[in-house]
């Protein structure tokens, strides 16, 4: 396995989440072995639950990123993995522009054989983006921003292989 150090810019980050996305076809490809074969970042483990794993760095003053596996109550082998980009001043402010601006994240993931809709919440008000393909679901919550209100960005993704059609 070819491993790299971790990425600092967004672009790299991007890139190295939607191979991981675009490569997920069952829970075996969320794995520690599987992310790593498609991102070539190596995984750590938390040591009080080695089923808890992932990867997360620094990018710059402002902001991190982080890929975690989340596992349910009694998984033995989580299905389920959050990423997000997170801004750390408290200021709350949008993801940087680039990889990240929806509309070509959403071009991505269709060439990669998913279909997406938009998800409504419980009183019918916007409250994401799905994406699905071959038993994977992606959950996309985006962020406007107030210097540019129409251009949405990514800020968080939760990747699940076992909750295709459920919400």
């Amino acid at each position: 396995m070819n491993q790299s150090q971790l990425p600092t810019s967004a672009d790299d980050i991007a890139t190295r989440i939607l191979q991981l996305i675009g490569n997920a076809h069952s829970p075996a490809d969320l794995a520690p072995e599987g992310i790593e074969r498609s991102t070539g970042i190596q995984v750590q483990y938390d040591p009080r639950d080695q089923r808890v794993y992932g990867f997360g760095n620094r990018m710059d003053d402002t902001w991190c990123y982080n890929l975690v596996a989340m596992p349910k109550d009694t998984d033995n082998q989580p299905t389920r993995l959050v990423f997000s980009f997170d801004d750390q001043t408290g200021r709350s402010q949008p993801p940087p522009a680039g990889r990240f601006d929806f509309e070509a994240y959403a071009e991505a993931m269709k060439a990669a054989g998913y279909v997406g809709r938009m998800r409504l919440g419980p009183r019918g008000a916007f409250d994401g983006f799905t994406f699905e393909r071959d038993g994977i679901s992606v959950d996309v919550q985006v962020r406007g921003s107030e210097a540019d209100p129409g251009q949405l960005r990514v800020s968080s993704l939760v990747i699940d292989a076992a909750e295709v059609g459920h919400g």
